[in-house]
């Protein structure tokens, strides 16, 4: 019996931020007085995930003491952050080739609506051993969204990006093989990054 797949989560909250300015949208809370952030990680560390890292990088003061020192998901500084996603992507792929893991759940920290049952099913069918994908991609009504799960098949492409594109060209190349899961979740495809849809965050925006 083969060993079972070492899969961990990587939450990206490096970023200014700067489409939801003049507020931080991460301390955002909703009607609970929860923040965005702690509902995701709540989501995230409720999961099946066998390991959770946080990748920290403007003003990360802030989150370490929003945080606070309860157990939860361990912080890495991303020392490239200014650059863009893509940096504080590396920062999480470099953590994760160095603790061998399997694959990475790759989550956003503004999308709080994502659930552990969502997220466990993205574990299931990464765990399926007739499964053998590049990439796990969820789906909502036939549209992409997120978290997505890379398998270390991708790590050195991942590694190698730059930018503040994301890694979601790489799931358009032809070699690279994508498993999509359709969830009817529309929260893979919720997230609040504008006053706007913070205001809608903060009037209690639901899945």
């Amino acid at each position: 019996m083969s060993a079972p797949l070492l899969i961990g989560g990587i939450v990206l909250a490096a970023g200014a931020g700067r489409r939801a300015a003049p507020f931080d949208k991460l301390l955002a809370t909703d009607p609970g007085g929860r923040t965005m952030l702690a509902r995701t990680l709540a989501e995230v560390c409720g999961s099946t995930l066998d390991d959770v890292v946080l990748v920290v990088g403007h003003d990360q003061d802030r989150i370490r003491r929003a945080i606070g020192p309860a157990a939860g998901p361990t912080l890495l500084e991303a020392p490239d952050h200014a650059e863009g996603i893509a940096g504080s992507l590396r920062a999480g792929i470099a953590h994760a080739t160095r603790l061998g893991w399997d694959a990475a759940l790759v989550c956003l920290a503004d999308m709080p609506l994502v659930g552990s049952v969502l997220i466990n099913r993205l574990l299931e069918a990464c765990r399926d051993a007739t499964v053998q994908a590049d990439a796990l991609v969820p789906l909502a009504s036939g549209r992409r969204g997120n978290p997505v799960l890379w398998n270390r098949s991708m790590f050195a492409e991942l590694l190698a990006l730059r930018g503040d594109t994301g890694a979601r060209a790489l799931l358009e190349l032809s070699s690279t093989h994508v498993l999509s899961i359709e969830t009817g979740d529309a929260a893979v495809l919720e997230d609040f990054d504008t006053p706007e849809r913070l205001a809608l965050f903060s009037r209690g925006a639901r899945r």
